[in-house]
């Protein structure tokens, strides 16, 4: 029953597996091959662009409603077991579009430093293409097209519900 619970709150989460498994192969390959400019092949950096593209096109095509689910219980620790494990798919989503975010930006300093050493000036401009790309299109994603979603908003947030219940706790405490 928790298994099923579980596995029906991460579809999110396999997603950002999903694209930090292919965009850290993306970045592997880029570091570990040379630009081949002079032919449209496998290591030309507009199948880089392609690449990219792909993989932030097919983020968008799942673009959908996160469904928080969540039980209301009397209890406060099955209340607090059942909110862990119901925000924990969320969370470590979070932690895996913080990791793409991180590969993104490790592509974007291979493309750099590959302009800096190229020699030929037809193959410096097609690599310029792709970090000129890379820059202009930072992966980002948002929850509700509102809440960015990385490891600092979900601590923010976090902060603020401890803060808001230990006022609440402590302004009770007052009353009574």
């Amino acid at each position: 029953m928790w298994f099923i619970g579980i596995i029906g709150r991460s579809p999110l989460l396999f997603v950002f597996a999903l694209v930090y498994t292919r965009v850290r192969l993306m970045r592997q390959t880029l570091q570990s091959n040379d630009f081949d400019c002079r032919i449209l092949g496998q290591h030309h950096p507009r199948r880089y662009i392609q690449m990219y593209e792909a993989i932030m096109d097919g983020l968008e095509a799942i673009d959908g409603t996160v469904k928080l689910q969540m039980f209301s219980y009397l209890d406060f620790y099955w209340f607090m077991l059942e909110v862990m494990v119901g925000l924990s798919p969320l969370i470590l989503s979070a932690v895996l579009a913080d990791l793409v975010s991180m590969e993104t930006k490790k592509m974007l300093v291979i493309a750099l430093e590959r302009r800096i050493a190229c020699k030929n000036e037809r193959d410096r401009e097609e690599i310029q293409k792709l970090f000129l790309f890379l820059k202009r299109n930072p992966f980002q994603y948002s929850l509700w097209r509102v809440v960015p979603l990385n490891v600092r908003s979900l601590l923010s947030f976090f902060s603020f519900t401890v803060t808001t219940i230990i006022a609440i706790l402590q302004i009770q405490s007052w009353n009574a």
